[in-house]
């Protein structure tokens, strides 16, 4: 017989319990998705700046390049020193700083990239040491010795294999003579 003074065994002996379990997942969910957001957010700022900074660097090898082949002597005379750079990258602005070294000292040539980016100027500089030019670049003969058919290319030279059916010496293999 059953006694009706006996507790009966409950599923969930303190009431509420699920719903504080509930909540608190609610809480840890809604904590969780924030974190990812601001994580994805700093990640697409972060490839942003590094394509930026990609640019920027190589805007500046653009321009040293430019000073490269002109030659750093009288690069200045000739070329402007600042400015904006060429379409697609208007919103960069170069400035050179070409520091004479004198006759054999070389020159320290400093490159600027500056651009706005989230409406903060951004900038990456870059520098590099040329010799100087013992002749002006307009005054160099660049005609070949001989003049080029590319119409009619001459037949490249082809060289045959050695051959691999053996030796013509007299010695033999294994440095001396068997008995």
């Amino acid at each position: 017989m059953v006694n009706p003074h006996t507790p009966r065994p409950r599923a969930n002996t303190r009431p509420g319990v699920a719903l504080i379990d509930a909540l608190a997942a609610v809480i840890i969910l809604g904590v969780s998705l924030s974190v990812i957001l601001s994580l994805s957010g700093q990640a697409v700022a972060s490839q942003r700046q590094g394509e930026e900074l990609a640019t920027a660097a190589m805007l500046a090898d653009e321009q040293l390049q430019l000073v490269l082949a002109q030659g750093a002597d009288d690069y200045a005379k000739s070329f402007p020193i600042s400015g904006a750079c060429d379409a697609p990258f208007e919103n960069y602005n170069y400035k050179l700083d070409i520091t004479e070294g004198g006759a054999i000292n070389p020159f320290r040539v400093q490159v600027t990239i500056t651009w706005q980016s989230a409406g903060r100027p951004q900038s990456a500089t870059v520098q590099t040491l040329l010799a100087s030019r013992s002749t002006p670049v307009n005054q160099l003969d660049r005609v070949p010795d001989s003049t080029i058919d590319r119409a009619n290319p001459a037949p490249t030279p082809t060289t045959t294999p050695p051959s691999s059916t053996g030796s013509t010496g007299t010695g033999t293999a294994g440095g001396g003579a068997r008995p």
